[in-house]
């Protein structure tokens, strides 16, 4: 199960940036929930003597976690912009 969103920050006014919908503070947020499935379902998917072997495993994959990084890096600094152009 993966949580999207719309990601277009050019409409609207400055005030409500932060608290759109479509926002970087929603969509940092969509993100991290997506992370917080994740783990919660790998850890419910072990059961068993491999359990406790499985617990210590990474349960992402490179290329997930770069991309991850990747979009919640682009939404700080689209935080970012939207802070600076607030206090203009």
């Amino acid at each position: 199960m993966r949580i999207s969103a719309n990601r277009n920050y050019s409409t609207g006014s400055k005030s409500g940036l932060l608290t759109r919908p479509d926002g970087p503070l929603k969509m940092s947020e969509v993100e991290l929930l997506n992370l917080q499935i994740k783990l919660q379902h790998s850890s419910k998917d072990r059961k068993g003597f491999g359990s406790s072997l499985q617990s210590l495993k990474w349960p992402f994959k490179k290329k997930d976690v770069e991309r991850t990084v990747g979009i919640l890096e682009k939404h700080k600094r689209d935080l970012g912009l939207v802070v600076g152009m607030q206090s203009l």
